[in-house]
């Protein structure tokens, strides 16, 4: 258990105290954001949302920003992600659908289905070609080829997925027995199993930007940094450090996103607290408290120097500790030097 560098401490963050920092509010939201995606531009913000839509908001060259469009899924919409030229936003739901958003039109489409709630989706590349890869309760893991609501190959996988990212043509797709399945988009049948860091629960998974590997955070408050291969003399060993506990309570990390363009990381807790990272100091860079409700999504811009973010309640506790009172909201945060750079490149 690593406690480099400020890795491992505790937080004081106490929920319903908002902290004065400036952000932004985008929206008061009807329900629960799920997932939160830039647009490759960054002009577009998308949040899928337990009330059954997506969301789509433009910004202005200020930052300010309006509704564009919606997507209406026919029960919560679990996930959301952009083509690599930010022409289509795709989106899958608790309807068992994807469905696709054309930017420019506006027009909506199925473009594929499965037998359970869709819990995340990817664009990923096989040999130049654009795949949808989409990974489902129904124990699958299926790619599209967006020309027929037939997928082109299909995973089973011996679980439940639980999280998954992507990046280019690589996979990792995070099950409910705490193992993680490496798959390669060119090669989908050569499926690598490797056992998890640890016995709880998978809740999110980020991919690096340099694709060396992958961070996984649990409901226990804890946050795994994986490379595929490991060298000590590169600095790339695992390690696993404890992270969003309060003095008498740990808390699940619900969300883990990369800077896209220096390699820092952010998690984000059931305690209402945010904390940027850098692994390769394994050490803590800053930090936003007191937000007031757990945070259930978030999202770096492209250039790296915004970072969106949606408060509300996680559903981490079941229906009866659901409180109407608590807020559901959607913030844009400009990030400092601390929280963007690595330590000590400032």
């Amino acid at each position: 258990m690593s406690a480099f560098g400020g890795f491992g401490i505790k937080s004081n963050t106490q929920l319903g105290v908002n902290k004065d920092n400036n952000d932004m509010l985008i929206h008061d939201m009807p329900d629960t954001i799920s997932e939160l995606a830039f647009s490759p531009d960054k002009r577009f913000l998308a949040g899928s949302c337990w009330d059954g839509n997506v969301y789509v908001w433009e910004f202005d060259a200020n930052f300010q920003s309006r509704q564009y469009a919606m997507v209406k899924h026919d029960k919560p919409a679990l996930c959301c992600t952009w083509s690599p030229d930010g022409s289509l936003l795709f989106s899958g739901g608790a309807d068992n659908l994807i469905r696709q958003l054309n930017v420019a039109t506006q027009a909506t489409a199925i473009v594929g289905k499965h037998d359970q709630p869709i819990q995340e989706i990817r664009v990923v590349t096989n040999n130049g070609a654009l795949l949808l890869a989409s990974a489902s309760w129904d124990k699958t893991l299926k790619f599209w080829n967006l020309q027929s609501e037939m997928p082109v190959h299909t995973v089973n996988l011996p679980e439940r997925p639980y999280a998954m990212d992507a990046l280019d043509n690589l996979i990792v797709v995070g099950l409910s027995d705490c193992s993680f399945h490496y798959i390669d988009a060119t090669n989908p049948n050569n499926v690598v199993k490797k056992d998890g860091p640890g016995t709880h629960q998978t809740t999110t998974i980020a991919m690096f930007p340099d694709k060396t590997g992958y961070a996984v955070c649990t409901v226990e408050g804890r946050t795994s940094i994986n490379y595929f291969t490991q060298s000590k003399e590169n600095g790339h060993d695992n390690f696993t450090y404890r992270c969003h506990r309060t003095n008498n309570q740990t808390h699940p990390v619900n969300v883990i996103r990369f800077n896209p363009q220096t390699g820092t990381f952010a998690t984000a807790g059931a305690d209402g607290m945010i904390c940027f990272w850098d692994k390769v100091a394994r050490s803590k860079t800053g930090s936003l408290e007191k937000l007031g409700s757990p945070v259930t999504a978030m999202a770096y811009s492209p250039d790296g120097r915004k970072f969106a973010y949606a408060l509300g309640y996680d559903w981490g506790k079941g229906v009866a500790f659901a409180d109407p009172q608590m807020k559901n909201q959607l913030f844009l945060h400009t990030l400092s030097n601390d929280e963007y750079f690595p330590k000590g490149q400032k």
